[in-house]
């Protein structure tokens, strides 16, 4: 037993102690999530156990901080790196297995690369992905192959915040820490089909996917966890486009959530129009243009591509709309709401503009599916955020300023939009 435990009588106060150690060290590494996680353990215990409400008020007094520095603070996202020790030079716990390492604050892959290599100062650094694994691993002297992954967030999580709008710094918690699941993809350049335009990479791009499981989530006991499960695949041009535009919705969707929830004017107006701007204008990576041109061109025989496919990246395209003229509007209140955001002027009229010809050219071309629809869960999303905001004003019972949502008819096509109206009253 440890000399300094040895002045608790009880392994009730053990414990007891444990755990509050346990606590304060999650609050010195900003991981206040799992910190309440512990104090909602000891709640159980003062609450129903041995009723003490003195402790207990404390203890929720912490909680109420944790969940504050949550919303309120800066916290740098940390990189995850996947690393292979080579040979047999290296020890038998690290011999020819595979690891993904989360990085320290601040630290990007050079650094880690450089930190790694101190602590086997005799290893070769593998600068190729390509190897031959089965002659590496006999070998007598130490490789190490190092590069950077991505985390991936489980169903579990997306299924949990998946029907409610949700301040992005709750989200982003989930996105870099109690994972084990990884991605790593890098492009393949396969031009020997004579049918695509040389001119455009979208329409050779191949993608080659390896996904990885670890034993244990991360961040754990230890900065690393051994990967126990690896698959690897390649998605076609056609799937990699589709890929990236469920990506690209996605955040433009989370987006127009940050600044729907933004109503102290926190996150600046330019982030959301640069944001517009990159997907409307067409001389930023030639916009959806690129896409069409290597998957809808008349020359394209039916059979390239699965018909299945094909329709999806049409709808992903025609889906962009609602979003973004969402996200137009959104911009629209900001800045007449606002004289700072007014110097933005010229930029958002050059947006609109190059969004008004967008819509033209995506509704001529798919008349058939064309829609200016929100989807379904996102409108209810937005109605339930505000029809829940109503309620705990009206509940206060004291005269506050809040946000509301109104519905608009457009002027253009006659369907109804969910746009915000960021109107100010006092409740009576």
């Amino acid at each position: 037993r440890n000399e300094r435990f040895n002045i608790y009588n009880s392994h009730r106060e053990l414990k007891e102690k444990l755990y509050f150690e346990i606590i304060e060290n999650f609050n010195k590494g900003q991981l206040w999530e799992a910190g309440i996680v512990y104090c909602k353990e000891l709640i159980q215990q003062y609450e129903n156990e041995i009723f003490d409400y003195v402790k207990l008020s404390s203890l929720f007094e912490k909680m109420a901080l944790f969940y504050k520095l949550i919303i309120s603070s800066v916290r740098i996202e940390p990189e995850y790196f996947h690393v292979t020790y080579y040979g047999k030079g290296f020890p038998s716990f690290f011999r020819n297995k595979s690891f993904i390492y989360r990085g320290k604050s601040y630290e990007r892959l050079f650094e880690f690369t450089k930190r790694l290599q101190n602590q086997f100062p005799q290893a070769r650094l593998l600068d190729k992905l390509d190897l031959q694994e089965s002659e590496l691993v006999d070998q007598d002297d130490q490789n190490l192959s190092i590069y950077r992954v991505d985390p991936q967030v489980s169903d579990e999580v997306n299924n949990k915040f998946l029907r409610t709008l949700v301040d992005e710094r709750i989200i982003k918690y989930y996105q870099y820490n109690e994972i084990n699941h990884f991605t790593f993809s890098r492009k393949l350049i396969k031009d020997d089909d004579p049918s695509r335009p040389a001119s455009n990479e979208f329409a050779c791009m191949w993608i080659e996917r390896s996904e990885y499981r670890t034993a244990f989530p991360l961040p754990g006991i230890l900065y690393r966890s051994e990967i126990i499960e690896k698959y690897t695949y390649q998605l076609n041009p056609l799937k990699n486009a589709i890929d990236t535009m469920e990506k690209m919705n996605t955040k433009t969707r989370m987006i127009i959530y940050r600044y729907l929830l933004d109503d102290d004017n926190t996150h600046p107006l330019h982030n959301l129009l640069m944001h517009i701007k990159g997907i409307v204008s067409s001389d930023v990576q030639g916009g959806v243009s690129k896409y069409e041109e290597a998957f809808f061109d008349d020359q394209q025989s039916d059979d390239d591509y699965d018909k299945e496919d094909l329709e999806r990246l049409r709808k992903l395209i025609v889906d962009q709309i609602p979003l973004l003229d969402l996200a137009i509007k959104i911009a629209d209140q900001k800045q007449r709401q606002h004289l700072v955001n007014q110097s933005m002027d010229g930029l958002y009229q050059y947006i609109v503009e190059s969004f008004e010809k967008m819509r033209i050219d995506v509704r001529c071309k798919y008349g058939d599916i064309y829609h200016s629809d929100l989807p379904i869960d996102m409108q209810k999303i937005i109605e339930n955020h505000y029809k829940m905001q109503r309620l705990a004003i009206s509940m206060s019972g004291s005269p506050q300023i809040i946000s509301t949502a109104s519905e608009h008819r457009n002027s253009i096509d006659g369907t109804m939009y969910v746009i915000i109206e960021l109107k100010f009253f006092l409740l009576d």
